[in-house]
């Protein structure tokens, strides 16, 4: 077990460090001046050293307290900015915000809004982890983070989504595919029809290989892509 030393009696030391005397030391930390004494007594029991001389009513720090006040000193600021860095993620905008998305978001939404909110929010540290529907509920539920961009995935009752817009599924063809010139798909061309549909991992596919089921519609041609972009070529 590490066995570490009393921030009290190290403030205490600090103190009486910089000022050279039990009074003065006392008055600064709001203590008595037997209190600021049995503090110093403790702290070179602790440490096993003699880490200050009294030359009259002067107080001088021997080698060994010289050596100790920087190590002090330096602990003593860490102690400060935690508490300063604690107090600022209490801002709103100055913490951290980890936002899941899918690759199809993180390439064609998130970015405009990403600026936006880094212009608000400059101080704001922000990570993106990119994902499927299964790999962000995994991630979110861990707490690895904060939030996720995605569609809505039925039976989660542990996690609360909010809707934030609807989006339209619809045929992408080629101006020379004959669907183009019908400006239509026929019903029945579309179980006949080879078909590129996002990875079956994804929402994405539930959502369209349900629909089609319902319309008891089946597919049997079908390949699968994990690239919007590749699917577009």
């Amino acid at each position: 077990m590490i066995n570490v030393l009393d921030s009290r009696q190290l403030l205490a030391f600090a103190a009486l460090a910089r000022r050279g005397s039990f009074t003065l030391a006392a008055k600064d930390l709001f203590l008595t001046q037997s209190a600021v004494s049995h503090a110093m007594k403790a702290l070179e029991e602790d440490v096993g050293c003699r880490l200050l001389d009294r030359v009259g009513k002067r107080v001088l720090l021997t080698q060994a307290g010289e050596q100790l006040l920087r190590h002090v000193e330096r602990v003593l600021r860490e102690m400060q900015d935690a508490r300063t860095g604690l107090e600022d993620l209490s801002n709103w905008g100055h913490g951290r915000l980890r936002v899941g998305a899918s690759t199809t978001a993180c390439q064609y939404i998130l970015p405009t809004v990403l600026r936006e909110f880094k212009q608000s929010f400059p101080k704001c540290l922000i990570r993106i982890e990119p994902g499927d529907n299964p790999r962000l509920l995994e991630v979110l539920r861990s707490g690895q983070i904060d939030l996720s961009l995605m569609l809505a995935a039925p039976g989660q009752a542990d996690l609360a989504f909010v809707p934030l817009f609807e989006d339209e599924l619809k045929f992408l063809v080629s101006p020379m595919h004959p669907w183009a010139r019908l400006g239509r798909v026929p019903r029945e061309a579309i179980a006949r029809e080879t078909l590129i549909l996002y990875n079956k991992l994804s929402t994405t596919f539930r959502v369209v290989t349900e629909y089609f089921r319902e319309e008891k519609i089946v597919l049997t041609n079908f390949i699968e892509l994990g690239s919007m972009e590749a699917m577009k070529e």
